[in-house]
C-alpha cells in the first residue's frame, strides 16, 4: 500500500498510547500483584471490583469498602501462545463486564514485536467467565476475531457485545461480536469493513440500539466517529454528525448519552437525546482539557482529562441540567495515565503507574467528597 510505512507509525503510536509504557514483559511471580502491572479495566459485583491487568495473568479482586486487594484470580492459561515455547507472561486481559453473577474478562491475547517493543494482535482472543461469588473459572469463550478492546451486556437479552480491533489500519480483521450469554457462545458478528473503520468502543442500550466508536483516516488525521447499529438486524442505523471525535467513548443513563468529543477546537461533553434520533440537547459541556473518560454516578457525571503523565483533573457535570458544576478537581493530586469508573452510586479512579516500578492506585469518591476535593479512601494495588 502506498501509505503503508506511515500507517504503520500511525498504528504504533496508537498502540503505546492504548497499552501505556509498559512494554517490557515480567514474569509475574505466583498470586501476588505489582507494581508497574498497566491496570486497565475495572467491573464491579456484590461489593467488589474485579480490575484486569495488562502485564500481569492476574485478576484483581478489590474490596470496595477499603481498597484491599482480597484475592486474585490467576488467568495465566490463556496467556498468549500458552504451553508453547513463544509462550508470552500475561494474556493482555483488558476489557471487563458483569451479567448476573459472572464476570466476563477479554483476553486480548497479544504478543510484543521484536522491531517495534509493542504488543500487538497475535493469538486467538478469549472472553474468560469467572464467578463473582467464588472466583474461579467457569467457561471460557474463542473469538473469532483478535484484539478485543470493548464489551458491553444487553441486559434486556442476556447478550455480550465485543469489539475487536484486530490491527489498526487494517478494516477488514475486526468486528463487533455477539456473544449469548446462557449459552456463552458465539452467535453472530457485525464485521468492522461495514462500519468503514478501527471498532473500538461499544455500549448497548437494548437489543435493537447500540452505539460504537470507529477511527479511520480522514486525509492525514485519525478521526473517531460515533456510530449507531442495531446488533439484531446487523445494520448501521445512524452515523452521529454533532460529535467530533468520539475516541473517549460514551456512557448512558435512562434518557440521554453522555459522548466524550476531543474535538480540537471545542473539546468536551455532547449529550445526546438517544430516545429521539440521537439529537443534540447540549455540549459541548466545557472540560478544559479533552476529555479521557467518562462514568455515571447517580446524578453526577464524571469527565477525567488526562493530557499527558504529569496533569490532569476531573470535571464534574449534573445530568438533570447538564450544567458543569465544578472543573480542574484533582489537578494537583493526580498524576500518570487514569481513567474514572462507576458502580453507579460511588466513583473510582484509576491511576495506572507509568514504568515498571511506578504503583498502580485505586481511589473511590463520592459526589460529597468531589466537590470538597477529598477522597473516600486511596489504596495502592501493591502485593499482598
Amino acid at each position: 500500500m502506498k501509505e503503508r510505512k506511515t500507517g504503520t507509525l500511525l498504528a504504533l503510536l496508537i498502540v503505546a498510547f492504548m497499552f501505556g509504557c509498559n512494554s517490557n514483559p515480567v514474569v509475574t511471580p505466583p498470586r501476588a500483584t505489582r507494581t508497574g502491572t498497566n491496570v486497565k479495566n475495572i467491573a464491579f459485583y456484590n461489593g467488589k471490583a474485579f480490575i484486569t491487568q495488562h502485564q500481569s495473568p492476574f485478576l484483581l479482586v478489590v474490596r470496595t469498602s477499603d481498597g484491599s486487594v482480597t484475592d486474585s484470580v490467576d488467568i495465566s492459561r490463556f496467556n498468549t501462545f500458552a504451553g508453547t515455547p513463544d509462550e508470552e507472561p500475561y494474556p493482555y486481559m483488558d476489557p471487563i463486564a458483569v451479567n448476573g453473577t459472572d464476570v466476563y474478562v477479554a483476553c486480548q491475547r497479544l504478543a510484543v514485536d521484536s522491531s517495534s517493543g509493542f504488543p500487538l494482535p497475535a493469538d486467538t482472543s478469549f472472553i474468560v467467565v469467572v464467578s463473582g461469588n467464588d472466583h474461579t473459572i467457569k467457561d471460557s469463550i474463542a473469538l473469532r476475531f483478535k484484539n478485543p478492546t470493548a464489551v458491553s451486556v444487553i441486559e434486556q437479552s442476556d447478550q455480550l457485545l465485543v469489539t475487536s480491533t484486530g490491527n489498526y489500519f487494517d478494516y477488514s480483521d475486526g468486528a463487533v461480536e455477539v456473544i449469548d450469554l446462557r449459552t456463552n457462545r458465539k452467535t453472530s458478528y457485525i464485521p468492522e469493513s461495514r462500519f468503514g473503520g478501527d471498532v473500538d468502543k461499544v455500549l448497548a442500550i437494548s437489543p435493537t440500539q447500540a452505539y460504537a466508536t470507529v477511527s479511520a483516516m480522514v486525509g492525514q488525521n485519525y478521526t473517531t466517529t460515533l456510530v449507531q447499529f442495531d446488533p439484531s438486524s446487523r445494520l448501521i442505523t445512524d452515523t452521529i454528525t454533532t460529535v467530533d471525535n468520539a475516541f473517549p467513548g460514551m456512557v448512558h443513563d435512562e434518557n440521554y448519552l453522555y459522548v466524550g468529543d476531543q474535538s480540537a477546537s471545542s473539546p468536551g461533553v455532547i449529550v445526546l437525546d438517544w430516545k429521539n434520533g440521537n439529537t443534540k440537547v447540549a455540549g459541548p459541556l466545557s472540560t478544559g482539557y479533552p476529555p479521557s473518560s467518562l462514568a455515571l454516578m447517580g446524578t453526577t457525571l464524571l469527565a477525567g482529562t488526562s493530557p499527558n503523565y504529569s496533569e490532569g483533573n476531573i470535571t464534574i457535570i449534573t445530568t438533570t441540567d447538564h450544567a458543569v458544576t465544578e472543573t480542574n478537581v484533582f489537578s494537583e493530586a493526580l498524576r500518570g495515565d487514569f481513567g474514572v469508573y462507576s458502580d453507579g452510586t460511588h466513583g473510582y479512579i484509576i491511576q495506572r503507574g507509568a514504568g515498571k516500578d511506578a504503583p498502580n492506585t485505586l481511589i473511590k469518591v463520592s459526589a460529597q467528597s468531589l466537590l470538597q476535593g477529598d477522597v473516600l479512601y486511596e489504596s495502592t494495588l501493591a502485593s499482598w
